[in-house]
């Protein structure tokens, strides 16, 4: 059940935010954000490696990743030529 607080949806008896379970474009962002970030800094990171990086640096500001917001931002950055997949050995590359 939804609890409604302040305008906000919460999950009944708790304080916790109900998400949608379609990323809006911020969270998007968000995500591409701090992939670049990530990037510029390791040059080269493993699928797995920038998954958990990204994961770890949102949750300091109270945002949880999922796969799917990971791999919609994976996957405009790659379209914007921000990184490139090296599918071989799984890794990204930064491109800019």
């Amino acid at each position: 059940m939804v609890a409604h607080r302040k305008g906000k949806a919460t999950k009944k008896g708790t304080d916790t935010p109900v998400r949608s379970t379609k990323p809006n474009r911020t969270e998007e962002l968000l995500v591409e954000t701090a992939i670049v970030s990530i990037m510029k800094r390791e040059q080269k990171v493993s699928h797995a490696d920038l998954f958990s990086m990204v994961s770890e640096r949102l949750q300091k500001r109270d945002f949880t990743t999922t796969v799917s917001l990971f791999k919609n931002a994976t996957r405009n950055l790659i379209e914007k030529e921000f990184i490139y997949r090296e599918e071989e050995e799984k890794l990204y590359i930064y491109m800019v």
